[in-house]
């Protein structure tokens, strides 16, 4: 299984992504190499798999929730599912009225 950890990271005004393998304790670099890592400590930020820089969190997220078919804002996902019971309420009621 593989963890992903997101950190805000003041020294560089963002964040500081780390990918880790929960089985082997390993972290994932921006080299695309696996590191050694001790268990329990802080990742060395020389491992860190990427630093994004603050600005680009948003637009990232955005990106990634719609290439992975997500939605980026709450609040998309909310009215889709309101719009959702809407319309199979409509579906229930002609069904009931046939009766």
């Amino acid at each position: 299984m593989i963890d992903v950890i997101v950190v805000r990271d003041v020294t560089t005004f963002g964040h500081t992504v780390w990918v880790r393998d929960n089985y082997t304790g390993r972290l994932l670099g921006h080299d695309n190499v696996w590191h050694d890592a001790v268990p329990g400590a802080v990742p060395n930020p020389d491992h860190a798999f990427a630093r994004i820089p603050d600005g680009v969190e948003h637009p990232l997220y955005g990106a990634l929730a719609q290439a992975l078919g997500s939605v980026e804002h709450p609040q998309q996902l909310r009215s889709d599912y309101l719009a959702e019971r809407a319309r199979v309420d409509r579906l229930i009621g002609m069904l009931d009225s046939t009766r």
